[in-house]
């Protein structure tokens, strides 16, 4: 009988970078068994882990088919720290931190 774990969040990178109005992809992986049953990601605000809304327009993925969060016409309070977590019938696993930093354009 296979072991089994809860799920196994990895983010691509532990920083990601995109100019002001681009469009930026945090890529997140899960590897689980029993197989995930749901991916959410979590901001760091005001020193607590808050759920994102993906009823927000600018906001893709966030799935089990699609577990990477893109977030397109960044703005400059799109930045801070992100963590990728997927559920199954285990419980939560949930990825490292990785941090997100919004370029000025005017920088260019």
């Amino acid at each position: 009988m296979p072991f089994l774990d809860l799920p196994t969040v990895t983010v691509g990178q532990n920083q990601y970078s995109g100019s002001f109005g681009q469009t930026v992809t945090m890529v997140c992986t899960v590897q689980a068994n029993p197989t995930e049953t749901s991916v959410y990601w979590r901001k760091l605000v005001n020193g607590q882990m808050i759920t994102i809304d993906m009823n927000n327009v600018r906001y893709t993925g966030s799935t089990v088919g699609s577990p990477s969060l893109t977030i397109s016409a960044l703005e400059l309070s799109d930045e801070g720290y992100y963590q990728c977590y997927a559920q199954n019938s285990v419980g939560t696993g949930q990825s490292q931190q990785t941090s997100l930093r919004v370029l000025c354009k005017y920088l260019q």
